[in-house]
């Protein structure tokens, strides 16, 4: 899930597959026979993934000097990935190669 923080912002939008062209047949494999047939065969295209995770927010009050004041907390919960479905995408442009690179650039970052 893409904006869950500052810190993690930039490897989130490496890791997600928004970004990542894929072939015709490998969007096939991900997504309802129903859904292919609606897809051009000659096209590339992206993936977003619809109910990857659950995401609660809540409000704390929080008091100072000057009085309280309330902010928001939000936690953000991963679903199994076999509970996540396959949403294409018209493809972003960004060479696979470009994003392949960019990932193997940070897999052994630590966050």
């Amino acid at each position: 899930m893409v904006g869950t923080g500052a810190p993690n912002g930039i490897r989130e939008i490496v890791l997600n597959d928004v970004y990542k062209p894929h072939t015709f047949e490998e969007i096939g494999e991900l997504v309802s026979p129903e859904v292919a047939e609606r897809l051009g065969p000659q096209k590339r295209y992206d993936v977003w993934w619809f109910n990857s995770g659950r995401r609660t927010r809540t409000q704390v009050a929080e008091r100072g000097p000057d009085g309280g004041s309330y902010r928001q907390r939000q936690k953000v919960r991963l679903k199994p990935h076999d509970e996540w479905i396959a949403v294409p995408v018209p493809d972003a442009s960004v060479p696979r190669e470009l994003v392949e690179a960019a990932r193997e650039a940070i897999k052994d970052d630590h966050r």
